[in-house]
């Protein structure tokens, strides 16, 4: 059976152990890759050359986030979070978007500026994100905030006391709607260049949000302004198109989905 050895490729400043920390940076950091990574059984020539090109871009981005620690800042990696790391990402070197965390998040563990920072959770967050919702969560942390939006179906009479008294036109206030009525949908969200649909942003949310990297709020007050975004929406429209039971209506509530503070550490380590 042939082997394909890959190898790692490490910066100078570690390749030529111009420091006794650099040499042992250099000897953990690539006996964890020869362990994981060190050959691929050729067996199924197209497959393997699928597989063999996913990998060496791994590696050319692990070399390439290793090459940009500055020489100051190199310290030993935390094993505990390497070797995971290192180990897991052999499930997922042919996902970009996964990737492209592990090399950030095994990068940042030689770099004293965000090393103390590195939770070894994140390797487990990482193993748990879709490729859909790492882009989705790239989105979010660029803007920390986004707005959302559920359809909901309420009585009309009972809509009308939970409505409620308003301290302005430019209010709406949702008193206790959020404990009566109905969902029509899960989060609807405004983010642009997006090409995913509908559903598959929700679910990404919610997994999102499961980890505690997000977290979302419907409030029982809001700006009316901030539903005109929502009005046209042409997934909004594709739902309250159907018309509802007679004595029920169609009601937006508008919410948000905010970045958490563990999901701020998490970005900064692995994106």
């Amino acid at each position: 059976m042939d082997q394909i050895p890959i190898k790692l490729e490490l910066p100078d400043v570690i390749n030529k152990a111009l420091t006794p920390l650099a040499q042992s940076i250099g000897t953990t950091l690539s006996s964890i890759w020869d362990i994981t990574f060190g050959w691929i059984n050729n067996i199924q020539q197209k497959v393997q050359a699928k597989r063999l090109k996913a990998l060496n871009e791994f590696k050319e981005s692990l070399e390439k986030n290793i090459s940009d620690i500055p020489t100051d800042n190199l310290c030993e990696p935390d094993i505990s979070v390497v070797g995971p790391a290192m180990e897991a990402s052999k499930y997922y070197f042919e996902q970009p978007e996964i990737r492209e965390m592990f090399a950030s998040l095994i990068a940042k563990s030689m770099d004293s500026e965000y090393s103390s920072s590195i939770h070894p959770a994140f390797v487990e967050i990482i193993k748990q994100l879709s490729p859909i919702d790492a882009v989705v969560f790239r989105a979010i942390s660029k803007v920390q905030s986004i707005p959302l939006c559920k359809v909901r179906i309420q009585e009309i009479n009972n809509l009308e006391q939970l409505l409620g008294d308003c301290p302005s036109s430019e209010y709406i206030h949702f008193s206790d709607i959020l404990l009566s009525g109905k969902d029509c949908t899960s989060h609807i969200a405004n983010i642009s260049d997006l090409s995913y649909s509908q559903a598959e942003i929700a679910c990404s949310i919610e997994n999102l949000e499961r980890l505690a990297l997000v977290s979302t709020t419907y409030p029982h007050w809001t700006f009316e302004a901030s539903l005109e975004a929502f009005k046209e929406h042409p997934y909004v429209q594709s739902v309250i198109s159907t018309p509802p039971a007679e004595g029920d209506e169609y009601i937006l509530v508008p919410g948000d989905c905010d970045i958490t503070n563990l999901g701020q550490i998490f970005a900064k380590i692995c994106l």
